[in-house]
């Protein structure tokens, strides 16, 4: 029998913009989807870290992160 101890997931996100909007518009809508979803997390009480936050060339940002998996506990794997 085998049961998981720990658990997590390695997430590379990458929050685009939407086309139909203007590039400033669609930037900014980006940005605030990114805080939106991290608000989320918060929220939900999912145990997460960032491991790195950029923004690309066209201003969209990337969260490299991992973060809890459904209820299991996270171990070291967040340290």
């Amino acid at each position: 029998m085998k049961r998981i101890k720990f658990a997590c997931l390695s997430q590379t996100v990458h929050f685009e913009r939407n086309e139909k909007l203007g590039q400033e518009e669609a930037t900014r809508m980006a940005l605030l989807e990114r805080d939106r979803y991290l608000k989320r997390l918060e929220e939900t009480g999912t145990a997460y870290r960032i491991d790195q936050q950029y923004q690309l060339e066209d201003g969209t940002p990337v969260l490299v992160l991992r973060r809890q998996y459904n209820s299991y506990a996270p171990g070291d794997y967040l340290n």
